[in-house]
């Protein structure tokens, strides 16, 4: 959109351009209202008024909401008010001032401006484009309503999702973060793990549950609140969060950093991270491999996830395995029903290899190996896989991924 069209929205009763409508799913009720919520505010039911909302932090850090309000006076002149208040639950709630006084290009310092409260504003959001403004003050600056709020434009470069990695600074350095869940009664006879993934781009957060615990379903408790619930078939089962999310995982648009993690049934808790919360944990030495002649992995560890597809590419689907014996180690990565190109192989935030799919007749698939010993069919598994974000890249971006076990 031209310069000269936006003006002309803000000025001139027009539609908002469906180019500026982000495609993204529509949120139930948002609670995380993030950096990306930052932009320019119409008020599609009202003339030519709306709002500049900034999402940043203040000087304690905590995050604070900004809301520059354009309507108009009794006197039908160009009239605006500032909010200035806290974002929390879902709620950026401010308080409503205006000035006057001043002059046009007055010299600052003249001491003739003057600023006074004059109420409260409100903002609450259905999802990243749509939301609801109530205003709160005496019958002779505005009185009280509400109206509804349409987005216009965004912040360059970034893209809204109401999911925690909206508010990761760019540049933050990969990291994991892992807590054991233990039993709260004796007649609970599982175990569990809460992870926590975080880079730049995105967070990842999963729940499991094994080690024979009663099938059934089970509330995910964190920090207090109800945050899902994790269905135990066969003794285990899993629940996993994403942000942005994707249709097969919810969004994570809560950090459960910090917090509390239990598992509830209906006789009480059943397990719970007590005092311990998510933290990073100490490995070995991982840089020579996982296993085979160097002593790192051992054993006959054998681990395999299958992978979610996050719709960039329907259809698609595959696995990574890591298997272990007395002289080698094998991590191996299959993807199937892609069209036939090179996929970037990504663990833990690093590139480690190039899978390709060849083309040719029937179903499409590739495959990727990775041995220790290096092997003459593979690549050198040099990296550990376990506990890592495995992701599997084409050009538009992620199109499979999934959160290795610990093996």
């Amino acid at each position: 959109m031209s310069k000269h069209s936006l003006t002309r929205r803000l000025l001139l009763p027009a539609l908002i351009t469906p180019a500026l409508a982000m495609p993204l799913a529509a949120l139930a009720d948002v609670e995380n209202i993030t950096r990306a919520f930052s932009g320019i505010w119409d008020q599609p039911d009202q003339e030519s008024q709306g709002l500049v909302l900034q999402i940043s932090a203040d000087e304690g850090d905590e995050k604070t909401g900004v809301a520059y309000w354009f309507t108009y006076g009794d006197d039908l002149a160009s009239s605006w008010y500032v909010g200035v208040g806290p974002v929390a639950d879902g709620l950026v709630d401010m308080t409503l001032y205006r000035a006057d006084g001043a002059g046009f290009l007055e010299a600052a310092g003249s001491g003739s401006a003057s600023v006074e409260a004059v109420g409260s504003l409100a903002m609450r959001f259905q999802n990243c484009n749509q939301g609801t403004a109530s205003f709160d003050t005496p019958d002779n600056v505005l009185g009280s309503g509400e109206f509804r709020i349409k987005r216009l434009t965004s912040v360059m470069g970034m893209r809204c999702s109401g999911g925690i990695s909206d508010d990761t600074p760019p540049g933050t350095r990969p990291t994991r973060l892992e807590v054991e869940l233990v039993a709260a009664r004796d007649d609970v006879t599982g175990k569990g793990k809460a992870t926590f993934w975080e880079r730049a781009d995105r967070s990842d957060f999963m729940v499991q549950a094994n080690g024979g615990m009663a099938d059934g379903l089970y509330a995910l408790m964190v920090c207090g609140d109800h945050r899902g619930d994790v269905e135990i078939v066969d003794g285990g089962g899993t629940l996993a969060f994403r942000s942005p999310g994707i249709d097969a995982k919810p969004l994570l648009d809560f950090d459960p950093r910090d917090c509390l993690i239990e598992l509830v049934d209906d006789t009480g808790v059943a397990l719970t991270s007590g005092d311990a919360v998510l933290a990073e944990k100490a490995r070995g030495n991982n840089g020579g491999g996982q296993g085979g002649n160097n002593g790192q992995g051992g054993g006959n560890d054998d681990a395999d996830v299958s992978f979610t597809p996050t719709g960039l590419v329907p259809g698609a689907k595959g696995n990574a395995s890591l298997a272990s014996d007395e002289t080698s180690t094998t991590f191996t990565v299959h993807v199937m029903k892609v069209p036939a190109g090179d996929y970037d192989v990504v663990v833990g935030g690093t590139t480690e290899g190039v899978l390709t799919v060849e083309d040719g007749p029937g179903q499409l698939k590739g495959t990727l190996r990775f041995s220790d010993p290096a092997a003459d069919d593979g690549e050198p598994l040099d990296f550990d896989p376990s506990g890592q974000l495995i992701e599997i890249y084409n050009a538009d971006g992620v199109i499979l991924e999934g959160l290795f076990p610990d093996a």
